[in-house]
């Protein structure tokens, strides 16, 4: 083999290596590093019992940026939800999310059954906002529900004062080891199933007084009072009162 074509052999092989070298460097370049999942803003999962009419349900509150899928795994792992929007609703988006599970009676469902349908641990949340980006969040959902409070004034079926209201009700300790964190009192209008009052009141707690304006004479009230633990579960009791006219 000639000088020359030796040289030019030489020259071939080195341009060949510097482009494969070149193609390799820029490929690493181009590389990007995968974003870290964004967070909910808030995830609150818990059930929700009614001991006065013994059913029970679970709830979902939840906030983030603007997404427009949300994906939701059981503690083993299994797709329990799967929401996608679809046209005008997606491109705007989904900032809050709220829902309730059906709430069949213990007569329907045992207790048992629906707690093994929502077994407890942490559930996982993954969404995806209106720019793509990932959203990954976890809530513990507890089997540990409290009892409900016991009402003591009024009581089932009182004909009240058109006056102010005095509520009260016992303070809840049961199951044991429960820790309540508050208690919210609701009075609805039956007459067109509005709210006339709705408070939340401090673990601490026994009474809370309804205010007059609040109420009319000749209307039946319904009034439930939940006892709210700090793992987010909740119970309610029921009674129903009328204002005398």
């Amino acid at each position: 083999m000639t000088r020359v074509r030796l040289a030019t052999l030489f020259a071939f092989t080195a341009l060949i290596a510097l482009s494969i070298s070149v193609a390799t460097h820029a490929g690493g370049k181009g590389k990007k590093k995968k974003d870290k999942p964004l967070p909910f803003a808030s995830i609150k999962l818990f059930f929700e019992f009614n001991e006065t009419d013994e059913d029970l349900g679970v709830q979902l509150k939840l906030g983030a940026d603007p997404f427009e899928r949300l994906k939701i795994l059981d503690p083993c792992g299994h797709k329990i939800l799967d929401i996608k929007a679809k046209g005008d609703l997606r491109e705007h988006g989904l900032s809050d999310l709220f829902f309730e599970s059906a709430e069949p009676t213990f007569d329907e469902v045992p207790r048992a059954e629906i707690l093994a349908r929502f077994p407890e641990g942490e559930y996982t949340f993954i969404g995806r906002t209106i720019e793509g980006k990932t959203l990954k969040g976890t809530a513990d959902l507890s089997h540990d529900i409290p009892d409900g409070p016991v009402i003591l004034s009024p009581g089932e079926g009182d004909e009240v004062e058109d006056d102010d209201l005095e509520v009260s009700w016992s303070e809840v300790t049961t199951p044991t080891g429960i820790e309540i964190e508050s208690y919210q009192i609701i009075v609805t209008n039956e007459e067109d199933s509005q709210f006339a009052y709705d408070i939340r009141m401090p673990s601490d707690a026994r009474s809370v007084t309804v205010p007059g304006e609040f109420l009319e004479a000749g209307v039946e009230y319904e009034l439930e009072i939940l006892a709210v633990a700090a793992n987010g579960n909740q119970t309610i009791s029921i009674i129903f009162f009328t204002v005398e006219e």
